[in-house]
């Protein structure tokens, strides 16, 4: 894989992903920085780890102040992680906020719409942390139109707080909670994604899921998943 083409195309998908929010968090105007928000922007902090034993943090990324304003993000960690053993690299998005503008937007939108091409349905994808903990993602594969980019596996998924979850529809399983942490990852789409233990992207969520969990605040009532 180059890293000098996965590197800025997986990092200008997220970071339209985070953007593309804007007009239903503008029209919901559901948020404020309560003190739940400041709690949980407090918590997560704006440090990501930086060693995820092979896996070490290259280069950590800003999420723009405009995006961050329109989405009222309290809080958001977004780096590049390489492997030093494989030479594999991932890009990685947590995001915290109100369950409006943090809900609304899929990555499936932005990928298809751009340069690459949707490689079947979203599947639900299994992660067990190292920490024995189950979390419940989506998972799906998008396609370079071009020849000089790579293909790219894209992991996406929310949580209130317990284990990340694949909801089906989280504009509205999502809505009243006062806070939301999305999860969006992407990946090299290797050429046996079955596998999870050749999989780079799921060894890399073992380890980070059970890093990031304890920053994660607790709320009340388990989201609906259909």
């Amino acid at each position: 894989m180059s890293r000098l083409m996965f590197f800025p195309t997986a990092a200008f998908f997220l970071a339209a992903t985070l953007a593309s929010g804007w007009l239903h968090g503008t029209l919901a105007n559901r948020w404020g920085q309560g003190d739940t928000l400041a709690l949980a922007a407090a918590k997560l902090g704006s440090d990501l780890p930086p060693r995820l034993g092979p896996w070490r943090l290259a280069k950590a990324l800003p999420v723009e102040s405009d995006v961050r304003q329109s989405l009222q993000c309290a809080a958001a960690l977004h780096g590049i992680y390489t492997n030093d053993q494989s030479g594999d690299s991932v890009i990685i998005a947590v995001l915290a906020g109100p369950s409006g503008p943090i809900s609304v937007h899929t990555p499936e939108i932005c990928y298809s719409a751009a340069d690459y091409e949707l490689a079947g349905q979203r599947q639900p994808w299994t992660v067990k942390d190292k920490q024995s903990q189950t979390h419940g993602l989506w998972t799906i594969h998008a396609n370079s139109k071009h020849a000089t980019r790579s293909n790219l596996q894209v992991v996406y998924g929310w949580s209130t707080g317990g284990p990340w979850q694949a909801v089906r529809s989280p504009r509205f399983a999502l809505a009243g909670f006062p806070v939301v942490y999305k999860l969006q990852l992407a990946g090299p789409a290797g050429n046996d994604q079955r596998d999870v233990a050749l999989n780079p992207s799921h060894d890399f969520l073992v380890r980070f899921l059970a890093e990031i969990q304890p920053r994660l605040i607790t709320q009340s009532g388990p989201i609906p998943t259909s």
